[in-house]
């Protein structure tokens, strides 16, 4: 099972922006529908959004292994998914129980799940995986390549994704006040960027806190989210309550 986040609750900041873990709040009972699916605790998955930082990678996957011990939901172990361990990606992703799919970079994610074949590797998956903002994106056809920095103005806006979800998402994004919930550099994003989207694709903006599941089949969305087509934005209530 899929569970599709724009973003996952598992740590606060300090003053000096240091990462510290928090329990998990059960928002729109996306711990309930996790404890529901999730069939052992034996090995929990973080794979990186950039595969190359290793310092970074472990601070990640340290935060947010403390974060589930903090909630209940006690591994025996984390696992980390980057340049590291791409050998053993197959092993590693058959073998544990929940997967966690960072946020950041969309294309340097992108570019990491193709060089592993993660659309392959997850074909007969049998356990729970957690996407997070890009990570969400890059499972869909289509990826809604929005610029968050100014440094990304010159990507691709619209490019092919993993194919795995057949859905195009804009995470963070709240249609009710037309705001992007994100970090952006860009104040005039959501009208110079993601409503243009839906000029010539049907959008659905998940906002923080809301989530998709997705078993292979089905797909129920849990807490509101926004249907966007041709720039009118309308909103969508839940399909399930926990």
């Amino acid at each position: 099972m899929f569970l599709i986040t724009s973003k996952f609750k598992h740590y606060a900041k300090d003053e000096n922006g240091v990462r510290h873990p928090c329990a998990i709040p059960d928002e729109n009972g996306i711990l309930t529908l996790l404890r529901e699916n999730l069939k052992q605790q034996t090995c929990l998955l973080v794979v990186a959004n950039d595969p190359s930082d290793l310092v970074l990678n472990d601070l990640v996957a340290d935060v947010l292994y403390k974060a589930f011990m903090m909630t209940g939901i006690k591994f025996n172990q984390v696992k980390i998914l980057d340049y590291r361990s791409v050998k053993q990606a197959a092993t590693l992703i058959q073998n544990a129980d929940l997967i966690f799919m960072c946020g950041g970079e969309i294309l340097r994610q992108l570019t990491f799940l193709q060089q592993i074949d993660f659309k392959t590797l997850i074909k007969n998956y049998a356990g729970v995986v957690i996407s997070v903002s890009a990570a969400t994106m890059c499972l869909t056809t289509t990826i809604c390549n929005f610029p968050e920095h100014v440094k990304e103005l010159n990507q691709p806006r619209i490019v092919k994704g993993l194919g795995i979800v057949d859905l195009k998402i804009i995470p963070h994004f709240d249609g009710t006040a037309l705001t992007y919930q994100g970090t952006t550099e860009l104040p005039n994003l959501v009208q110079d960027y993601l409503l243009p989207f839906s000029d010539n694709y049907h959008v659905c903006g998940l906002p923080n806190g809301s989530y998709i599941s997705y078993d292979g089949t089905t797909y129920k969305y849990y807490g509101k989210h926004y249907d966007i087509y041709q720039r009118k934005v309308v909103l969508s209530g839940n399909d399930n309550v926990l």
